[in-house]
């Protein structure tokens, strides 16, 4: 069936990272199952979708769209879009710090995988992870990551791996273990690249940047920043751009320029606020203690 092909186009546009293809061939999909009253497909079609929203800096309409694809694979049953739009959903709740949120979804999740898609546990365990990470527990982000890694269908589909990989890094960068995330980094790249999922590069680059910063190899750092830029510009993923380009600050020789790189991320996160989808969203991801190092460091200068 087209609406079929074109799901599956989307998820590989999607992870690809052209983002503006993914959501052509989602709402195609959508439009084409309502008329023909595929409740698969109706559920099934934006299942993902909420990763372009999430990375595109659109956390609102990510929710919203994942919420009705979980909501309509409950209803009729369907394990896949239970599976695969809530994870998408507690890693949209983990971005925006509703961690008690996302983990409640993420458990749902975790219950249709294991019930009727086994071979998607890595996925879901990353949307754990991140939540894991996102409150602070990295103990139990640890557990969780090193859960998914012994899964006997770890790598089964080796590009939903590539999330858990992505947080394993960010946990090394959270417990100050800079040249594991140097590792990390530099082996999740080679991945993303051989795998062509371009939507984890701009991601990747920034652990990577981070990692080398704190190991005090600040060209180096600025070469894979710059590249992370150029890569969520050309998707145009506000949602990785603004921490790459709050990194990239750290990096820049003259004092103008550091605060106008700063002064960009900003414009980003306040339009991330305003598309979180409520005052609560928003409120809590202006919370974010990155976040909030942002907004204090442009404080006084900022033109908005």
């Amino acid at each position: 069936m087209l609406a079929d092909v074109l799901i599956q186009s989307g998820f590989a546009s999607t992870y690809g990272g052209d983002y503006d293809q993914a959501v052509a061939y989602s709402d195609e999909a959508w439009q084409i199952s309502q008329t023909i009253g595929n409740e698969w497909g109706l559920a099934f079609s934006r299942s993902r979708i909420g990763f372009v929203h999430r990375a595109q800096g659109r956390l609102g309409l990510g929710i919203e769209v994942a919420e009705d694809s979980l909501r309509l694979g409950q209803e009729c049953d369907l394990h896949n879009p239970q599976i695969f739009a809530g994870a998408e959903l507690a890693l949209n709740y983990a971005y925006l710090g509703m961690t008690d949120q996302g983990l409640k979804v993420a458990r749902m999740a975790l219950t249709a995988a294991e019930d009727k898609g086994p071979s998607y546990r890595p996925h879901v365990l990353a949307s754990f992870a991140e939540n894991h990470l996102a409150g602070s527990d990295l103990e139990k982000a640890d557990e969780v990551i090193q859960q998914a890694r012994l899964d006997p269908h770890w790598e089964s589909f080796p590009v939903l791996c590539l999330a858990l990989e992505l947080v394993d890094g960010r946990l090394a960068l959270a417990r100050s273990d800079f040249d594991r995330a140097r590792q990390l980094g530099q082996a999740l790249l080679e991945k993303v690249r051989r795998y062509g999922a371009g939507a984890y590069l701009p991601e990747t680059l920034d652990l990577l940047g981070q990692a080398l910063l704190k190991l005090d190899r600040a060209e180096e750092a600025r070469r894979y920043l710059l590249e992370g830029r150029e890569a969520a510009e050309a998707n145009g993923a506000k949602g990785h751009l603004w921490p790459i380009l709050a990194h990239l600050s750290a990096t820049e020789n003259e004092p103008k320029e550091a605060e106008r790189v700063r002064q960009e991320a900003r414009k980003i996160v306040e339009f991330i606020g305003e598309n979180s989808g409520s005052e609560l969203l928003r409120d809590s991801f202006l919370a974010l203690p990155e976040v909030r190092a942002l907004i204090e460091a442009t404080d006084g200068s900022s033109d908005s």
